[in-house]
């Protein structure tokens, strides 16, 4: 899959990244390779869904080590939390939390 991560869509980054949470796997290649699709992409297209399940999916493998991707994620979360289920706005705050709300603006 590492191989093939630039041309996953924004749904298939992401469920890949719910499927290793989901289970525990962590790799950090592959997480800073997520990381870096994210940031180039600048999340835009990114449903909230998305966003959610990725933010959840980093917070449950504790990945925090991108700070700007952080903060990308933040930029384009917070206008599209309006369109998404409140299963979201749970699931991102939850991450936000274990995460350490000092690392979004």
């Amino acid at each position: 899959a590492m191989n093939q991560l630039d041309d996953f869509a924004p749904q298939n980054l992401v469920q890949l990244m719910w499927g290793c949470a989901t289970c525990g796997y962590r790799n950090d290649r592959f997480l800073h390779g997520a990381s870096r699709i994210a940031k180039r992409t600048r999340f835009r297209d990114f449903s909230s869904q998305h966003l959610s399940n990725f933010i959840w999916a980093c917070a449950r493998l504790g990945f925090k080590e991108d700070p700007e991707m952080l903060r990308l994620f933040c930029a384009e979360a917070n206008p599209k939390m309006h369109e998404g289920t409140p299963q979201h706005l749970s699931n991102t705050a939850w991450a936000v939390s274990q995460l350490g709300p000092e690392l979004f603006p």
